[in-house]
């Protein structure tokens, strides 16, 4: 095919595009035939809803009514209406209602003019129904608080403390709680407000679809400040003989919450009283605080780690060679110059004793002819110790005149 022959077909095509495009004018403005066009998704209004409660019947949650209508007139009519210009209702009375789905006639309320409504007469929509159901759940507290240094929760009050859970039996039946579930920040007084309540399932999950009665509660949560209080520990029993207490301590302070005045009369906690009898060494108690009726303490903390310091009492014998002094002129003596003494004091003090510290002496400034029995001294005892026994007691002294 050559050039022109081409441009003569195209030519020819667009002149009959062009030609129906006219005759579909003319057609549709001037001849206007009857055309028939389905509208999808109109919604139905429902009345006399409120009967179904009386059936002890509810709809399902969000459940909207829609239904599909065939509209039949002129075409330049019909093609304009949108399905918002038809109004459908559904009257629930007088119908003989089941759970599950009931197919239910509906009335054309209005509808633009011009067109008509196709089989209007049998024309039904799709109403799902459930048991309706009540019953009566806890209010639980799921509430966030978080404080102000220094400041703590106290008691909390929620009024209600059940509330009536009502709907479709599928959703209703799985509610098993409803919650509080706000949440409060940088909290320094009491908290009084009404909250909304959310009902929840077994699983923890939020079930939306039910109605609850009522739909709020009154949450009052009181909040305290603390108080640091000191310790005091107390005791019972005596200590073994050979052992001395030398100082029970504890570094611990505990925080005590409660009303204003009532803090205000604690200046300090006993504990629970340790047995002295059962320390033999320095050791760590834990023991019980005794916590006042109208208070309460802050984490729970009820003990605290008592130390308690003790120390042993030991003897410790130790050998000396006596030193003489004030020898009389004129006599030649004889006497053992060893002795031992027996040392009682703390472990610490007596184990610190360095060999030549504590020395023995003898005065013999008295010693006559013959037999003498002649005390002497034990010095450099450091302090804290005592000498227990000296052996011998006296020291016996011989003296014979020189010749």
């Amino acid at each position: 095919m050559d050039k022109d022959s081409k441009k003569k077909s195209i030519i020819i095509r667009v002149v009959c595009i062009i030609a129906s495009f006219c005759l579909w004018l003319y057609i549709n403005n001037i001849e206007n035939p009857v055309r028939e066009y389905k509208i999808n998704n109109v919604p139905v209004e429902i009345a006399n809803e409120d009967i179904l409660k009386d059936l002890k019947l509810t709809m399902l949650p969000d459940e909207e009514l829609k239904i599909n209508v065939t509209i039949e007139g002129p075409a330049n009519e019909v093609y304009k209406v949108k399905k918002d210009d038809i109004k459908i209702r559904v009257n629930l009375e007088g119908y003989a209602l089941k759970k599950g789905e009931n197919k239910i006639p509906v009335e054309i309320v209005n509808y633009p003019a011009g067109v008509s409504i196709k089989n209007n007469e049998y024309l039904r929509v799709s109403v799902v129904l459930d048991d309706y159901v009540e019953k009566s759940v806890p209010v639980k507290n799921y509430s966030s608080v978080d404080m102000k240094r220094g400041f703590y929760k106290g008691t909390t009050e929620i009024t209600p403390t059940t509330v009536k859970v009502s709907g479709a039996a599928d959703y209703v039946n799985t509610v098993t709680e409803v919650r509080i579930t706000d949440s409060f920040t940088d909290i320094s007084s009491d908290i009084s407000k009404l909250v909304l309540l959310k009902a929840y399932n077994a699983n923890g999950t939020e079930v939306t679809k039910v109605s609850l009665s009522p739909s709020t509660a009154s949450l009052n949560i009181s909040i305290t400040k603390g108080k640091m209080v000191k310790i005091k520990v107390n005791t019972k029993g005596t200590l073994p003989d050979n052992v001395k207490l030398k100082e029970i301590t504890t570094s611990k302070e505990i925080e005590v919450l409660g009303e204003k005045s009532t803090l205000e009369k604690i200046s300090q906690l006993e504990t629970e009283a340790i047995d002295l009898s059962q320390i033999t060494s320095t050791k760590n108690v834990s023991v019980n605080v005794h916590i006042p009726q109208g208070v309460t303490v802050s984490n729970n903390d009820r003990t605290v780690e008592v130390t308690v310091t003790v120390e042993k009492y030991i003897t410790k014998n130790i050998n000396l060679t006596l030193t003489e002094s004030k020898a009389p002129d004129g006599l030649d003596l004889t006497y053992d110059k060893s002795v031992s003494i027996v040392l009682n004091g703390e472990e610490s003090a007596v184990s610190a004793i360095k060999d030549g510290t504590i020395k023995a002496s003898i005065d013999l400034s008295a010693v006559k002819e013959g037999q003498n029995s002649i005390d002497y001294t034990i010095t450099g005892v450091p302090s804290g110790i005592t000498v227990k026994t000296k052996n011998p007691d006296k020291i016996s002294v011989t003296a014979v005149k020189k010749p």
